[in-house]
């Protein structure tokens, strides 16, 4: 495992061993390096400069008395403690710190699903990027996203178009970086979330395949290739809706904008004083990439026919 620099600086950290700072664990995901006291094997290895530092240790809950407050958080414009009763404790400082107070009993994957999810997307926040819920791949170097409520079949569709060539660029976040000329997408981490049925719908035993909690029935699949591992142009967006056949219908850019808003992430934190910006980040993002409803059934039965109208569509 790579270090994030050759000066050892001796310490404890919430579980009760002596971390230095030669052994901080160093990754990629989401256009930053990231080192980590965790090892966090979803990430990719790097040796990138250290933007974000994740450690173990003990958090301070009380809030501060500018600070907007809510279930199960505060937050104020560069500060962010979010409590995960039975996980962890995360305080998220400046979109360059998190430190992790890990409930007494908690599993390790557990514990890094909250890390890389909630926690992680805070510090996004905190750093200005737009992150929406939904799960994307590249097509022809282009990126497409399926936004949608849990359960919805995200991840499913991405996973059955990886499986049929094309790249995984994000699962359950998606990132953005804006610039003048276009939109991108951040790369990720090379994992899918699936449902038994969604894991033997693309070609992967469920039983072979850990779940996300003991008590989930959800699955991890690791991805090994056919990954981006570079920003991409965000080239249109799908929002899932249910109907009798595989149908794609453009929405205007005002109801683009309202799917944005409604399947950002990270949107509790937007009374810490960040509405108008978020409104202004969906709004430019409505204009720059083209919105589909992509109506199909809930059932599987038909998901060949639904990968079929998405690739016609980008082609």
């Amino acid at each position: 495992m790579k270090s994030a620099t050759s000066r050892p600086e001796s310490r404890r950290n919430q579980r009760g061993t002596t971390v230095t700072s030669a052994e901080l664990h160093s990754y990629a995901a989401f256009g930053l390096g990231i080192h980590s006291e965790l090892p966090l094997p979803e990430l990719v290895e790097s040796d990138a400069k250290p933007e974000v530092i994740v450690r173990l240790g003990e958090v301070d809950r009380r809030r501060p008395e500018a600070a907007t407050a809510g279930q199960q958080f505060w937050a104020t414009e560069d500060d962010c403690c979010v409590f995960e009763e039975a996980v962890a404790t995360f305080r998220i400082q400046r979109g360059r710190e998190i430190t992790v107070e890990p409930a007494p009993g908690v599993g390790d994957r557990i514990l890094r699903s909250y890390l890389l999810g909630p926690a992680m997307t805070s510090l996004l926040y905190q750093r200005g990027k737009l992150t929406l819920h939904g799960s994307a791949v590249a097509i022809n170097g282009r990126v497409v996203a399926f936004l949608g409520g849990p359960g919805w079949g995200k991840s499913t569709t991405a996973a059955a178009l990886h499986a049929r060539g094309h790249e995984l660029v994000a699962d359950d976040a998606i990132v953005l970086e804006d610039s003048e000329a276009e939109i991108r997408v951040l790369p990720a981490f090379p994992q899918f979330k699936l449902w038994p049925d969604a894991a033997t719908a693309v070609g992967a035993d469920p039983g072979a395949l850990p779940r996300l909690h003991e008590d989930f029935e959800k699955r991890v699949r690791r991805v090994t290739e056919r990954i981006s591992l570079a920003p991409l142009p965000f080239s249109r967006a799908y929002v899932l809706a249910e109907g009798p056949t595989p149908r794609i219908e453009p929405l205007t850019q005002r109801n683009a904008i309202v799917e944005f808003v409604r399947h950002s992430l990270g949107t509790r934190l937007l009374a810490a004083g960040g509405r108008e910006r978020h409104f202004m980040q969906c709004a430019d993002l409505a204009r720059k990439v083209p919105v589909r409803r992509l109506e199909r059934p809930r059932s599987l039965e038909q998901l060949d026919a639904v990968l079929k109208l998405v690739e016609e569509d980008v082609v």
